[in-house]
């Protein structure tokens, strides 16, 4: 689809602050990760992992113009913040899940169909009893419609912004969902004692114009349909964040799992 060229027309502030803005705000709403480890200031070196989005996009939606009898209205940030906080939440999850398969007789409680409100009791105890506090609840999304059948779950009366808001508490434990979990699997987790997610960029975004040439021609080689008039009508959105996630594992296990009997403990994968 071809649009209306741009070029010469100055990029909005105000619509690249509130296409930036969305892309925060959903980031932070969006943090799993940041459930399970506490995010800390940057305190050791190596293993840190850049996680990112770099696009090529149209101009015309980050300009104030009326073309012909069509306005261009800027798309929504959400789509970036979610991205790289579920990116971050895969790289925390993945690692959780490692250890429960290493330590699956430690850790995780199979159980025949849904766990029951007796056994998520149960999974609470479990941690209590190794002198942890759960401080949170993931479910995956199956079962955390389940907490609502629960006698000791309240659920929150605030309206849900994201992943961050939890859908309510259970034994005073906040409950919250992931979609990144395998169906049938509820964790509790004591993100005191869990380990760290150490934080040397945080999440940021940014829509900017592409005038620099060796910019330019490492966009042509990438994107060699590309010509130079093209490229003045694009703009790049970049963000990323730089961290490094560390699980405490070496004296205790700091969650505990139930999972449906038969469950592979495998991070569910999206198109």
């Amino acid at each position: 689809m071809s649009y209306p060229k741009t070029s010469g027309i100055l990029l909005s502030d105000a619509r690249i602050r509130r296409f930036e803005a969305e892309a925060k705000d959903t980031f932070e709403r969006s943090c799993t990760a940041r459930l399970i480890l506490n995010k800390v200031d940057p305190k050791s070196e190596g293993d840190f992992r850049k996680i990112g989005i770099n696009h090529i996009v149209d101009r015309i939606w980050f300009v104030d113009g009326v073309f012909g009898n069509s306005v261009f209205a800027t798309p929504s940030g959400a789509q970036y913040g979610i991205a790289v906080a579920e990116s971050e939440s895969r790289l925390v999850l993945e690692k959780l899940l490692t250890v429960a398969r290493d330590k699956t007789k430690e850790c995780v409680t199979e159980v025949t169909g849904d766990p029951m409100e007796a056994e998520v009791h149960q999974l609470l105890d479990k941690l209590e009893s190794g002198g942890l506090r759960p401080t949170g609840i993931l479910a995956s999304l199956d079962q955390s419609t389940r907490f609502w059948d629960f006698k000791l779950f309240a659920p929150s009366h605030e309206v849900r912004r994201g992943l961050m808001s939890p859908e309510g508490t259970f034994r005073g434990v906040p409950v919250f969902h992931s979609r990144l979990l395998p169906a049938g699997v509820i964790v509790s987790i004591d993100r005191e004692e869990s380990g760290t997610l150490e934080v040397r960029t945080d999440f940021n975004i940014r829509v900017s114009e592409i005038h620099d040439q060796q910019d330019r021609e490492s966009i042509r080689k990438a994107l060699p349909n590309l010509a130079d008039a093209d490229l003045d009508e694009k703009v790049r959105v970049l963000c990323y964040e730089i961290v490094k996630a560390t699980l405490e594992i070496e004296t205790y296990t700091p969650f505990q799992i139930i999972a449906r009997k038969g469950t592979e403990l495998q991070l569910r994968t999206f198109k």
